[in-house]
């Protein structure tokens, strides 16, 4: 037959043991969570920089295609430009000839006037 003393002795041993499991566990899920913590910031830190990649070479692609693009709409208004001139000269229209600026006085050209 167990004494009380015995009986006293066992709860707290198993209190004791109850107490060691729940100190672990949480170390156990305290470095769990610490750990994913920081792959978690890792993968947000990379995603970051690869969306600032993407956004820079979309933004490098758009400025030449609007480049390509802009240089080939001032070629055509040029020849347009050049057209009407001469359909002006040729019927005797009098207006100002067609004057073709030099690149930096162009509106809107690097180093152009704004208007």
């Amino acid at each position: 037959m167990m004494t009380y003393e015995e009986y006293q002795a066992a709860i707290i041993v198993n209190i004791e043991a109850q107490r060691e499991t729940r100190r672990q566990n949480n170390e156990e899920q305290r470095q769990l969570q610490e750990e994913m913590n920081a792959r978690f910031d890792d993968a947000k830190r990379r995603y970051r920089e690869e969306c600032a990649m993407l956004y820079n070479m979309q933004r490098e692609r758009a400025q030449a295609i609007s480049q390509k693009w802009k240089a080939e709409r001032v070629r055509l208004f040029t020849e347009h430009a050049k057209v009407v001139d001469q359909w002006r000269k040729e019927h005797g229209i009098s207006t100002p000839p067609f004057v073709e600026l030099p690149a930096g006085e162009r509106p809107n050209d690097e180093g152009g006037a704004e208007l």
